[in-house]
Protein backbone atom coordinates (compact mmCIF):
# COMPACT_ATOMS: atom_id res chain seq x y z
CA UNK A 1 0.00 0.00 0.00
CA UNK A 2 3.05 2.50 0.82
CA UNK A 3 4.57 1.60 -2.55
CA UNK A 4 1.27 2.65 -3.81
CA UNK A 5 0.67 5.59 -2.20
CA UNK A 6 4.37 6.93 -3.18
CA UNK A 7 4.21 5.82 -7.06
CA UNK A 8 0.57 8.14 -6.85
CA UNK A 9 2.55 11.04 -5.02
CA UNK A 10 5.51 11.27 -7.54
CA UNK A 11 2.60 11.11 -10.43
CA UNK A 12 0.80 13.75 -8.39
CA UNK A 13 4.18 15.85 -8.06
CA UNK A 14 4.63 15.33 -11.78
CA UNK A 15 1.25 16.74 -12.54
CA UNK A 16 1.82 19.40 -10.89
CA UNK A 17 5.09 20.66 -12.13
CA UNK A 18 3.39 20.35 -15.57
CA UNK A 19 2.45 23.74 -17.60
CA UNK A 20 -0.70 24.98 -19.34
CA UNK A 21 0.42 23.95 -22.39
CA UNK A 22 0.50 20.28 -21.51
CA UNK A 23 -3.00 20.26 -20.46
CA UNK A 24 -4.13 22.26 -23.61
CA UNK A 25 -2.38 19.82 -25.86
CA UNK A 26 -4.28 16.89 -24.21
CA UNK A 27 -8.06 17.20 -25.79
CA UNK A 28 -5.55 17.71 -29.38
CA UNK A 29 -4.30 14.39 -28.61
CA UNK A 30 -7.55 12.71 -28.02
CA UNK A 31 -9.17 14.22 -31.01
CA UNK A 32 -5.84 13.43 -33.21
CA UNK A 33 -6.60 10.11 -32.10
CA UNK A 34 -10.10 9.78 -33.20
CA UNK A 35 -10.53 11.59 -36.14
CA UNK A 36 -8.89 9.04 -38.58
CA UNK A 37 -11.43 6.51 -36.95
CA UNK A 38 -14.27 8.73 -38.19
CA UNK A 39 -12.57 9.40 -41.44
CA UNK A 40 -12.50 5.26 -42.52
CA UNK A 41 -15.78 4.91 -40.97
CA UNK A 42 -17.03 7.53 -43.42
CA UNK A 43 -14.66 7.56 -46.64
CA UNK A 44 -13.41 3.82 -46.26
CA UNK A 45 -15.61 1.94 -48.49
CA UNK A 46 -15.18 4.84 -51.13
CA UNK A 47 -11.82 4.91 -53.10
CA UNK A 48 -12.12 7.86 -54.89
CA UNK A 49 -12.29 9.70 -51.32
CA UNK A 50 -9.92 8.19 -49.30
CA UNK A 51 -6.77 8.87 -48.80
CA UNK A 52 -4.44 7.18 -46.24
CA UNK A 53 -2.38 10.15 -45.47
CA UNK A 54 -5.40 11.98 -43.84
CA UNK A 55 -5.22 8.66 -41.21
CA UNK A 56 -2.03 9.21 -41.07
CA UNK A 57 -1.19 12.62 -39.85
CA UNK A 58 -3.56 12.74 -37.11
CA UNK A 59 -2.00 9.65 -35.84
CA UNK A 60 1.55 11.53 -35.95
CA UNK A 61 0.08 14.35 -34.49
CA UNK A 62 -0.98 12.16 -31.50
CA UNK A 63 2.75 10.76 -31.26
CA UNK A 64 4.10 14.07 -31.17
CA UNK A 65 2.13 14.79 -27.90
CA UNK A 66 5.30 12.43 -26.48
CA UNK A 67 7.29 15.52 -27.37
CA UNK A 68 6.14 17.06 -23.91
CA UNK A 69 7.90 14.72 -21.97
CA UNK A 70 10.95 15.58 -23.33
CA UNK A 71 12.38 18.84 -21.61
CA UNK A 72 14.69 19.59 -24.72
CA UNK A 73 11.51 19.11 -27.42
CA UNK A 74 8.62 20.01 -25.01
CA UNK A 75 8.33 23.51 -26.48
CA UNK A 76 7.88 22.17 -29.83
CA UNK A 77 5.20 19.60 -29.47
CA UNK A 78 2.15 22.12 -30.12
CA UNK A 79 4.17 23.37 -32.74
CA UNK A 80 4.27 19.71 -34.60
CA UNK A 81 1.10 18.66 -33.67
CA UNK A 82 -0.26 22.03 -34.97
CA UNK A 83 1.82 21.08 -38.69
CA UNK A 84 0.80 17.30 -38.58
CA UNK A 85 -3.20 18.64 -38.13
CA UNK A 86 -2.96 21.22 -40.42
CA UNK A 87 -1.66 18.55 -43.03
CA UNK A 88 -4.75 16.54 -42.30
CA UNK A 89 -6.89 18.82 -42.78
CA UNK A 90 -5.30 20.47 -46.10
CA UNK A 91 -5.02 16.56 -47.46
CA UNK A 92 -8.96 16.20 -46.62
CA UNK A 93 -10.11 19.27 -47.72
CA UNK A 94 -8.08 18.16 -51.36
CA UNK A 95 -9.84 14.46 -51.02
CA UNK A 96 -13.07 14.81 -50.32
CA UNK A 97 -13.88 18.68 -52.32
CA UNK A 98 -15.34 16.61 -55.39
CA UNK A 99 -17.62 14.63 -53.11
CA UNK A 100 -18.81 18.21 -51.78
CA UNK A 101 -19.39 19.47 -55.05
CA UNK A 102 -21.47 16.49 -56.30
CA UNK A 103 -23.57 16.11 -53.85
CA UNK A 104 -24.17 20.69 -53.41
CA UNK A 105 -24.81 20.72 -57.07
CA UNK A 106 -27.25 17.51 -57.17
CA UNK A 107 -29.11 19.31 -54.34
CA UNK A 108 -28.90 22.63 -56.11
CA UNK A 109 -28.49 23.89 -52.28
CA UNK A 110 -24.51 25.97 -52.54
CA UNK A 111 -24.08 27.41 -48.95
CA UNK A 112 -22.43 26.87 -45.73
CA UNK A 113 -25.43 25.87 -44.12
CA UNK A 114 -26.04 22.84 -47.36
CA UNK A 115 -22.50 21.76 -46.94
CA UNK A 116 -23.35 20.61 -42.97
CA UNK A 117 -26.87 19.41 -43.92
CA UNK A 118 -25.99 17.62 -46.99
CA UNK A 119 -22.53 16.09 -46.21
CA UNK A 120 -23.33 14.19 -43.04
CA UNK A 121 -22.15 14.49 -39.39
CA UNK A 122 -18.91 12.31 -40.14
CA UNK A 123 -17.85 14.81 -42.33
CA UNK A 124 -18.74 18.10 -39.98
CA UNK A 125 -16.92 16.13 -36.87
CA UNK A 126 -13.79 16.02 -38.90
CA UNK A 127 -13.78 19.41 -40.40
CA UNK A 128 -14.68 20.92 -36.64
CA UNK A 129 -12.22 18.66 -35.21
CA UNK A 130 -9.30 19.89 -37.39
CA UNK A 131 -9.89 23.35 -36.80
CA UNK A 132 -10.26 22.72 -33.40
CA UNK A 133 -7.06 20.88 -32.60
CA UNK A 134 -5.28 23.51 -34.78
CA UNK A 135 -6.69 26.46 -32.37
CA UNK A 136 -5.78 24.94 -29.70
CA UNK A 137 -2.27 24.00 -31.19
CA UNK A 138 -1.45 27.68 -31.75
CA UNK A 139 -2.42 28.81 -28.54
CA UNK A 140 -0.90 25.77 -26.46
CA UNK A 141 2.19 26.94 -28.56
CA UNK A 142 2.52 30.08 -26.55
CA UNK A 143 1.94 28.50 -23.36
CA UNK A 144 4.90 26.94 -21.12
CA UNK A 145 4.90 23.42 -20.83
CA UNK A 146 6.50 23.42 -17.50
CA UNK A 147 5.40 25.39 -14.50
CA UNK A 148 8.37 27.87 -13.16
CA UNK A 149 9.55 27.11 -9.66
CA UNK A 150 8.41 29.03 -7.28
CA UNK A 151 10.87 30.47 -4.69
CA UNK A 152 11.02 31.20 -1.06
CA UNK A 153 12.26 34.83 -1.28
CA UNK A 154 13.40 33.72 2.57
CA UNK A 155 15.42 30.87 2.10
CA UNK A 156 17.15 32.91 -1.09
CA UNK A 157 18.19 35.91 1.14
CA UNK A 158 19.34 33.19 3.84
CA UNK A 159 21.74 31.39 1.06
CA UNK A 160 23.29 34.85 -0.43
CA UNK A 161 23.71 35.96 2.90
CA UNK A 162 24.96 32.48 4.42
CA UNK A 163 27.70 32.53 0.85
CA UNK A 164 28.70 36.61 1.55
CA UNK A 165 29.54 35.67 4.90
CA UNK A 166 31.98 32.64 3.67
Amino acid sequence: MDKLKMFFGKVWEYLKSRGAGFYLLMPVLILSFVIPFVYVAEYGNQPSYYEPIVTALPFLASAAYAMCFFGYTAKYAGVAMFAFNLGGLLTFVNTVYYDVADKLFKAGDISIGGIFSKMGNNFTFILVAFFINIIICIAASFCRQYRKAKVNKTEVKAEAQEVACE
